[in-house]
């Protein structure tokens, strides 16, 4: 009894996951299929456009030189035609909804055909409808659209040919019983093969963007401070380079900042690590709140940060770190062995033409800001 039970729980389950499965994918998830699905698309509609020629074979073997024969033929070139057109057509405009529109569309156009030649050709209603299977087996393989665009022009076919079959007189029963069990059969098939499909497609998108998630991490882990969130020290000068390298080119000044928290160590002495590491936080808040928003800020040491002030001078630098500074003087940083308040010293150079390279403004600041604490600390000097 067990064992049937867990039989019907795994059986419910399977349907599930199925009708699950036979959901539209997403947009995004279509888009990173779009190029395979467009090639598997053109091999499908490349060899319905082949098929033409044997088929005007048998036609002519049927109706030899005749206004049937040439209708046929006139036909079957349309069916090519249009087939490589539409190839064409969803390559050059590379965009789902135009490659799901035109695709779908081929496919109506075709089932129309289909079912006023397995009607209009009752004598030839077997391979007429041999003809039509492999059209259902295109759809369900190699035709990757939404769900209803393929089962509306796949459901069409297959109850036009059941029709014919159960009216026409040149089939025989075994004809009849076998070709009807042919469709259900692939009918059935290429519904499960969609849902396996959407099913295999999904993971690989989700692989995909859990890969992309993990290179991204990892890219912003190599450039970013992890205690503060703010760029290191290797994202930070090259930052500053490249600020360096614009006003080589247009001559628009900028401000360097060094900052270094006084007596830092005796913080982690007294109040542990753990608190030193949330007062690094609160400080690097504390700036970012403060400056301005185009302001680069970074973390170059244990309790060093360096600022860039694009396009200002030396005054309005100043403003700004003596801005920095009193926010710096109203943080209160609790922790469980009492409050933490932080001091800074700070060195400010601007550039000027005389700088061959970013190490001179780097020297002039840290000169002023080693002046800095050699005065008594808790100061902004300047060195221009």
């Amino acid at each position: 009894m067990d064992t049937i039970s867990s039989g019907k729980i795994h059986l419910d389950i399977m349907i599930k996951n199925i009708f699950l499965n036979l959901k539209d994918l997403e947009m995004a998830c279509r888009e990173y299929f779009l190029k395979s699905d467009m090639d598997l698309t053109a091999i499908a509609l490349g060899v319905a456009a082949i098929l033409v020629t044997p088929m005007n074979y048998l036609d002519y073997r049927y109706y030899g030189w005749s206004w049937s024969y040439l209708a046929a033929a006139l036909f079957e070139v349309a069916f090519a035609v249009v087939s490589i057109r539409v190839i064409f057509i969803t390559r050059r405009n590379y965009q789902v909804k135009t490659y799901e529109r035109w695709v779908f569309g081929w496919a109506l156009f075709t089932t129309v055909s289909i079912i006023l030649i397995v009607f209009g050709q009752s004598n030839r209603i077997i391979e007429n409808i041999l003809f039509s299977q492999l059209l259902l087996i295109a759809i369900y393989t190699l035709m990757a659209n939404r769900l209803a665009f393929k089962l509306i022009p796949a459901l069409t076919v297959t109850a036009a040919c059941l029709l014919a079959l159960l009216l026409s007189r040149e089939a025989s029963f075994a004809n009849k019983y076998m070709l009807t069990i042919s469709f259900l059969m692939v009918n059935t098939g290429g519904i499960l093969l969609i849902a396996y499909n959407n099913h295999s497609k999904k993971m690989i998108y989700e692989s995909h963007n859990s890969e992309d998630r993990l290179r991204r991490s990892l890219q912003t882990l190599a450039i970013t401070d992890p205690l503060t969130g703010i760029p290191n020290r290797r994202s930070f000068f090259e930052q500053a380079q490249q600020e360096f390298s614009r006003f080589e080119r247009i001559k628009k000044t900028f401000c360097l900042v060094m900052l270094d928290l006084d007596l830092f160590k005796n913080v982690n002495d007294q109040f542990g690590h753990l608190a030193g590491d949330e007062a690094l936080k609160e400080f690097t808040a504390c700036i970012l709140s403060s400056k301005r928003f185009y302001d680069l800020l970074g973390r170059i040491g244990g309790e060093e940060f360096c600022l860039i002030l694009p396009e200002t001078n030396l005054d309005v630098g100043r403003n700004i770190v003596s801005r920095i500074r009193d926010h710096v003087h109203e943080l209160v940083i609790n922790s469980p062995k009492g409050e933490i308040r932080l001091t800074f010293s700070a060195g400010i150079t601007c550039a000027h033409e005389n700088d061959e390279s970013l190490d001179d403004l780097l020297r002039r600041a840290d000169d002023a800001l080693y002046a800095g604490k050699n005065k008594g600390r808790d100061r902004i000097e300047v060195n221009s």
